[in-house]
């Protein structure tokens, strides 16, 4: 029966022709760059209109860092990252970086953070906390001298916002690198400033 449509089978305006790459197949232990070169040679062949990259010989579409998926995500960050240094620039020279921070930045985080505005954000550095509300004595670097058990000083009921942040990225796999992490002192001049601007704007400290 196969043979009867051998020629609607293999033209792209019948039917979708998919090429399946399957790592525990052909194209195992394959860097990123092979897949993605493989991928354009089957899209220059003319006869494939789609690229399924699996993760198992089951066929279950994969969209793992390791492969074609990371290339595409890459890529929309890229463009993302751009578009906000575009935005923050063009609102710095119009002096309007304050709607942002008004408008968007404000509603969002000081409801999910308790953001206290001090436009120097560190929560990249700390599993996502806030150190400036989450630990009354504000501390960027570590647990103060006065915690005592993994608990605060100023708020014993309470777990040191540190050791919080340890057990989130614990329980991530991400804790070795959070020990190795230097979280930069807070640039004061920035108070009250928006923080998403100032960092597309290069004005905070480098980590």
């Amino acid at each position: 029966m196969l043979k009867l449509f051998r020629d609607d089978l293999i033209n792209p305006q019948n039917f979708v022709i998919t090429l399946e790459l399957v790592p525990a197949r052909e194209s195992f232990g394959r860097s990123t760059e092979t897949l993605v070169a493989i991928a354009k040679d089957a899209f220059a062949d003319g006869r494939v209109s789609a690229v399924s990259i699996t993760d198992n010989p089951g066929g279950n579409p994969s969209l793992s860092p390791d492969v074609l998926g990371y290339e595409i995500f890459k890529l929309g960050m890229d463009v993302i990252v751009h578009l906000y240094k575009k935005v923050a620039s063009f609102l710095e020279k119009r002096k309007k970086t304050w709607a942002l921070k008004m408008c968007l930045e404000d509603p969002l985080k000081k409801t999910l953070l308790s953001c206290q505005s001090c436009g120097d954000c560190a929560i990249q550095h700390i599993a996502f906390l806030c150190p400036e509300s989450g630990c009354p004595k504000h501390t960027r670097n570590g647990p103060c001298g006065g915690s005592r058990s993994g608990r605060c000083e100023v708020y014993p009921d309470q777990l040191c916002i540190w050791v919080r942040a340890y057990h989130r990225l614990k329980h991530a796999n991400k804790d070795t690198a959070f020990m190795q992490d230097n979280v930069p002192p807070r640039r004061w001049e920035l108070n009250k400033t928006s923080s998403w601007a100032n960092f597309h704007l290069e004005k905070t400290n480098p980590s």
